[in-house]
């Protein structure tokens, strides 16, 4: 029997009308979507993301799945095997988005796709990551591509093989959990989904803003393919009136210990050169230059995030 969690009972209702994504890390896809369709059958997701498929572009072009459009993709370069990419059911219309410039082989494996499902616009991020890859570089590549896409009226579900276990406290889970939830996204799969001999694994995760969607069910799907198990995510988007809906954006920065840390850090390897060795040793260029540095690396720790209240009508 298939565990779920869900924020209501209307599990029926979700499943009907809600928008549907599965993602799982596939470990090569050659030869296996047959299977995978026929696990998922008849409740047909929207959106497939297959994470490490080893294939290369010449190879991705020959696979089809029935009902499906390949959206976009990511192969390795100088690697075998990783990769990702992203099929959409042939009812949507979908527009890739540009992210390959800042991927790179084993740190940061992403591919990303933008869709229209009712009355709003999603944004699909498929992402992997190498166990063996520098992780501090993974991290920086991760908020450079989530920069480049975030806006605050997109309905954005970032999924993938991140190779870092949510099902104990870690130093890698909290820097991923820091970078996310800065945008308002957070871990919504709560299930191992790697099962070896001794161990049980959650490295393969989704996340989603749940203060944008009325409720959402979460499930494994047991397929037998590989030793990762499948995530399926439903979600139902909230109602906003056309009419009368009020937008806030507000521009915010966001101060907490780690980006504080960051702060001092940063600071402390400064040799402030431009200050000391200033041309005219003028006063008013000696301070300039301070401030100038300063900011930098004040903007750096704490950039600015575009944040957006959303209003009901106000019928009084």
């Amino acid at each position: 029997m298939v565990e779920e969690k869900q924020c209501n009972n209307h599990t029926e209702v979700l499943k009907k009308n809600g928008f549907s994504i599965y993602h799982q890390n596939i470990c090569g896809l050659a030869n296996k979507t047959s299977e995978i369709y026929a696990h998922l059958y008849p409740e047909l997701p929207q959106v497939l993301c297959f994470t490490e498929h080893h294939l290369n572009y010449s190879q991705i072009e020959n696979v089809t799945i029935a009902n499906y459009n390949l959206g976009t993709s990511y192969c390795r370069k100088s690697f075998i095997k990783g990769g990702v990419f992203i099929y959409l059911h042939n009812t949507l219309d979908y527009e890739p988005v540009s992210v390959n410039e800042l991927c790179i082989d084993k740190a940061m494996e992403v591919c990303a796709v933008k869709c229209k499902f009712l009355y709003s616009t999603f944004c699909i991020l498929a992402f992997y990551r190498s166990p063996s890859s520098n992780f501090s570089l993974f991290i920086t590549q991760l908020e450079a591509v989530i920069n480049k896409i975030y806006k605050p009226n997109l309905l954005m579900i970032v999924c993938g093989d991140f190779n870092i276990n949510y099902l104990e406290d870690n130093k890698m889970k909290q820097q991923l959990n820091y970078i996310l939830q800065s945008f308002t996204l957070s871990s919504v799969v709560y299930f191992p989904t790697r099962s070896c001999t001794t161990t049980q694994t959650l490295i393969d995760n989704i996340f989603i803003d749940i203060t944008k969607f009325e409720n959402y069910l979460i499930s494994p799907v047991f397929n037998g393919l590989c030793d990762h198990d499948g995530q399926l995510l439903f979600v139902h988007q909230k109602e906003i009136s056309r009419e009368r809906t009020n937008l806030n954006l507000k521009i915010i920065r966001t101060f907490n210990n780690c980006s504080l840390d960051d702060f001092k850090l940063s600071l402390s390897f400064e040799t402030w050169e431009t200050v000391f060795n200033a041309v005219d040793n003028n006063i008013d260029s000696v301070f300039n230059n301070f401030v100038d540095v300063y900011l930098q690396i004040f903007n750096a720790s704490f950039p600015k995030r575009k944040f957006t209240n959303i209003f009901p009508p106000n019928n009084g």
